[in-house]
């Protein structure tokens, strides 16, 4: 033997056994088999946290593909086939800008679609004269139902709420409106005459406005 009787104490770089231990080493040697254990335990619960990880976000992927697949609220028929993209809401008509050709093709539509539909209501029959075309306050207001009545039933993009505008707001208050400017034809046609010209007390106004900085520049004006 080698190692002088003070040595045997010590131990090697490399302990292989318990006969390379100490006296006295055995709780410790305990508690690094519980460290060991405890450290096994953790890691198998992170592999098992790794594993639903995967799983969630795999269902997360799935989940956002069908959702992508699926057409948007209010995309209409066609867009839903083919590109997904929201059908326009129906724009208003500007009968100003119309041609002789436009404005008639939109009157006949317009006329078919009260012959059609608004004339159901018993309330429209007697709200709106027979003479209603003739009108042209009367027809931009029709326009403006009309439009609200396709948003509100054909437009892919409305619900119940489209629907319940018309009928409680849009459709009664264009029946009294009509009710009141059509009473002088009740009893026939009455034609609404020449329109009025402003434009010679409009001048002044306008003139007046515009001497004003002049006025102020000679003390004339306080």
């Amino acid at each position: 033997m080698t190692n002088s009787e003070g040595g045997r104490g010590q131990l090697p770089i490399f302990g292989t056994g318990p006969r390379d231990r100490p006296a006295g080493s055995t709780a410790g040697g305990t508690a690094e088999a519980r460290g060991d254990a405890g450290q096994e335990g953790m890691l198998q619960l992170v592999l098992a946290l790794a594993d639903q990880m995967r799983e969630l976000t795999a269902t997360v992927a799935d989940l956002q593909a069908t959702q992508a697949s699926r057409p948007s609220p209010g995309a209409g028929q066609a867009g839903a086939a083919g590109s997904g993209r929201r059908e326009p809401e129906p724009r208003p008509w500007c009968w100003l800008r119309m041609s002789h050709t436009d404005k008639a093709e939109r009157l006949s539509e317009l006329a078919d679609w009260v012959r059609e539909v608004l004339m159901a209501w018993p309330a429209a029959q007697r709200a709106y004269t027979p003479c209603w075309s003739w009108h042209w306050d009367v027809v931009e207001d029709l326009s403006m139902l009309y439009l609200a009545w396709q948003t509100a039933y054909l437009w892919p993009g409305a619900g119940v709420r489209e629907v319940a505008d018309f009928l409680d707001r849009l459709l009664p208050s264009a029946l009294v409106r009509a009710s009141d400017r059509l009473k002088p034809c009740t009893h026939g046609h009455q034609p609404d005459g020449e329109r009025r010209d402003d434009a010679d007390l409009v001048d002044q106004a306008v003139n007046g406005l515009r001497r004003l900085p002049q006025l102020k520049g000679q003390g004339e004006l306080v």
